[in-house]
């Protein structure tokens, strides 16, 4: 019996929905008056070893994700998760292109039942805050704006893309006044 791409997707999405709700933050130091210190990303945390990463074993996530085929762990979640942890590493060379996999993975989906564009929705913000952070420690500072403001046009419940952009326009403020 074949299944439809529908219920293909229907099926893809309810493990989605069922990770949402388990992403967790990589990284964010808050200070006490209540700013960010560092950027904040995102991985699935019960998915394609998030929870390696999520305790700062990123080296060890990257071997076992490298090791094994996408269909085991889920497209989304290991180029997800892999570009938080080669961004964790400092190889932002390799972090680029899992970056860009994981929004254009998640983008792409444009069969997906209403009730599951919301579950859509954040992690393709999930995937542009990632991105904007890749590209703010590029130096690209208008990259990474640009994606942090389409991840918070999303409107959901994450807070990464406003915390990242309010880091961002701190750093872009220090640098003034270091002038």
């Amino acid at each position: 019996m074949k299944t439809s791409n529908t219920t293909k997707l229907k099926t893809r999405f309810r493990h989605l929905a069922s990770a949402i709700t388990l992403t967790a933050t990589v990284v964010l130091p808050v200070h006490a008056d209540n700013m960010p210190e560092n950027f904040e990303m995102k991985v699935v945390g019960d998915a394609a070893y998030g929870q390696l990463i999520q305790n700062g074993n990123s080296e060890a996530a990257i071997a076992r994700l490298d090791g094994i085929p996408t269909r085991k762990v889920g497209a989304f979640f290991k180029a997800n998760n892999l570009c938080v942890a080669y961004t964790k590493t400092g190889e932002l060379g390799k972090a680029e292109p899992a970056c860009e996999k994981a929004l254009e993975l998640i983008s792409a989906d444009g069969r997906i039942a209403a009730s599951e564009k919301r579950m859509q929705r954040d992690f393709q913000a999930m995937a542009l805050s990632n991105l904007g952070v890749l590209r703010a420690l590029g130096g690209e500072y208008g990259v990474a704006k640009d994606h942090f403001t389409q991840a918070l046009e999303l409107e959901t419940k994450l807070s990464a893309p406003a915390t990242n952009m309010v880091y961002l326009e701190l750093k872009a403020a220090q640098a003034v006044s270091k002038r």
